[in-house]
């Protein structure tokens, strides 16, 4: 079996933060779960609704989220994209103005970094929320001649890793038996062990 470290959060959320004049959002998949609450604190802290890149293969996820996102999300700057395997392209207009396909996270960045800059805003929170390869398209994009020209960003990454498969278990109620010794046999908390 392997083994399992849990780690964190600790402290508080580095968003909404007063060092900052905007928070922006980069997520994958599941990575939305901070924004559900996050892009609400964010957007009421700054006064501005936030810009928000998401990409996902779950059109059910979207439904679900896109009420909690919708009423802090800058429409006009996010972005999101549903793409992956049980993804069907159709004519129903989507939550969020989600459309099918794959976008540059580079190209949006540079896109709303020049947009925020031309509004006056300079100093940006990028929190990113994904799995580790859109993490590091999102550190190399807020990194760029094109996106920090005019915004400093302060990057906060999380990434998320899935675990590897289990091996195999013999299933439940086979016939295969396991000796179990006395050292190795469980005892109840309070018990004492018997001979």
């Amino acid at each position: 079996m392997p083994s399992v470290k849990l780690e964190g959060p600790y402290g508080i959320p580095p968003v909404p933060s007063s060092s900052v004049d905007a928070a922006v959002f980069i997520f994958g998949g599941v990575g939305i779960t901070p924004a559900l609450s996050l892009a609400a604190e964010a957007s009421k802290f700054h006064g501005v609704k936030v810009p928000i890149y998401w990409g996902l293969r779950s059109l059910e996820l979207l439904k679900r989220c896109a009420p909690m996102l919708e009423p802090h999300m800058d429409k006009e700057l996010s972005t999101v994209v549903l793409n992956g395997q049980d993804v069907q392209a159709g004519g129903n207009a989507l939550p969020l103005n989600a459309r099918y396909g794959h976008e540059d996270v580079h190209s949006w960045l540079a896109e709303v970094s020049k947009r925020l800059s031309e509004k006056g805003v300079h100093r940006v929170m990028l929190f990113v929320c994904g799995p580790p390869g859109l993490a590091a398209a999102a550190k190399a994009a807020a990194g760029s001649k094109e996106c920090n020209a005019s915004v400093a960003w302060h990057l906060h990454v999380e990434e998320f890793l899935f675990l590897p498969p289990l091996p195999k278990m013999p299933k439940c109620g086979s016939r295969k038996r396991t000796a179990v010794s006395a050292a190795t046999k469980p005892t109840l908390l309070g018990s004492q062990p018997t001979a």
